[in-house]
């Protein structure tokens, strides 16, 4: 097939498995040809070294600073417009050169991009996640608004827009000829949030790269995500500081983007409970496997993540993992076979759960085995790219391009 991407990616695990997921549809044959805005972090896991990649301007705009009071995104209506013709753009150009379908990935602004409104060639959407800050009450800001002037008038601006959001973002969904997850809890949140039917179509690891090492593990546990609240590392420093101090280990946490004052919050959090804490902001993919095979034992507490890549990745790399259990995070780590799982978001009981794999090497080396069987044997990109092809070819056969 000839097929044609788009996405506006940063850096991270959406994009390393976007790029894998093109890599696997090249092993198998296939044409692919690729499209995105500026931007898109195009230096992260480069799509353009394994295939032409085309930047296609979008042009984003800044608030005034007399609208900056006001919450939500006054500024929403303009920039989504500069999106739809960009998206326009593509899809002219995609539709040109006679592509079978086109695989859309997702965008780091709206989630879910405009583009399949534009296409005449037969779309699938792979979506890794909707726009959580308007759908999941942690991250919706509707209820934080607190300013300077008119509170009612700026909350109801807020939930307006939000409410827009939404809209477009059903819309814009609806415009796909078929959608992919990555897991079955991302399938139940399209469902209900927009009653969007979707297929899951499981990620893979890369066991040669995500690889066992054999190094002499340390007194370590290691934390993924970016350095963000919705990754929630300040429960992990407050599970480790649940260990008594004779016993507590030091806590490295790798991201790949950062907020400062956050960072600054949680520096501050480690030291008033003495926690050693060492953050790690945009290392080399050298640098985090080699992270990887130091630790004893990763921790995950990210709110509600749609799939929890990161747990397979620690196993790949013969870590168990010690993980709150919701979200995808529940279809990537099973109970007391690749990792612990704690009932709620309780950082006495996470620290427990740390300690008690800490303290039992024969069990933490029980687990970390299973982990690294189960990844080499079920979750391999061959088979994710067997998924997507048959995907892609069932929307591609099903008709003629659109008119």
């Amino acid at each position: 097939m000839k097929i044609a991407l788009w996405n506006n990616l940063p850096s991270g695990g959406g994009k390393r498995a976007f790029t894998a997921m093109a890599a696997g549809l090249l092993k198998r044959g296939h044409q692919l040809e690729s499209w995105c805005p500026p931007t898109a972090d195009m230096a992260f896991d480069p799509l353009a070294e394994i295939m032409p990649e085309h930047v296609v301007e979008y042009v984003q705009f800044r608030r005034r600073r007399r609208l900056r009071l006001m919450p939500g995104r006054l500024g929403y209506g303009r920039q989504y417009t500069a999106m739809e013709r960009h998206a326009e753009k593509c899809a002219q150009q995609i539709d040109a050169q006679g592509f079978d379908v086109c695989l859309v990935g997702n965008c780091l602004e709206y989630a879910v991009p405009p583009i399949g409104r534009y296409l005449r060639t037969p779309s699938v959407h792979y979506c890794q996640e909707l726009s959580r800050a308007i759908h999941e009450g942690i991250l919706n800001d509707v209820r934080k608004v607190r300013p300077r002037i008119r509170p009612r008038i700026s909350s109801f601006v807020a939930a307006y827009w939000q409410a827009w959001q939404r809209n477009c973002e059903r819309v814009d969904l609806a415009a796909f000829d078929s959608v992919l997850v990555n897991s079955f809890y991302s399938r139940e949140s399209l469902l209900r949030a927009h009653g969007t039917e979707s297929r899951v179509c499981y990620l893979g690891i890369d066991v040669s790269r995500f690889r066992l090492d054999h190094a002499e593990r340390e007194r370590v546990v290691v934390g993924l995500g970016a350095l963000q609240p919705h990754k929630d590392p300040k429960t992990a420093i407050e599970a480790v500081a649940s260990i008594p101090e004779s016993d507590r280990p030091e806590l490295i946490w790798i991201g790949n983007l950062s907020l400062q004052k956050y960072v600054d919050e949680l520096r501050e959090l480690a030291l008033r409970l003495n926690v050693r804490l060492t953050l790690k902001v945009g290392i080399s993919n050298e640098e985090l496997i080699a992270e990887l095979n130091r630790a004893a034992v990763m921790v995950y507490t990210s709110r509600l993540e749609p799939f929890g890549f990161a747990p397979l990745e620690g196993n790949a790399c013969g870590l168990p993992v010690v993980a709150i259990a919701e979200g995808g995070v529940r279809e990537t780590v099973r109970h007391e076979f690749n990792g612990l799982l704690v009932a709620n978001r309780d950082p006495v009981a996470l620290g427990a759960a740390l300690s008690r794999l800490l303290s039992n090497p024969e069990e933490a080396k029980r687990l970390s085995e299973n982990g690294r069987e189960w990844v080499s044997r079920d979750w391999t990109w061959e088979s994710c790219a067997q998924q997507l092809e048959q995907a892609l070819s069932s929307v591609a056969l099903s008709g003629e391009a659109r008119e």
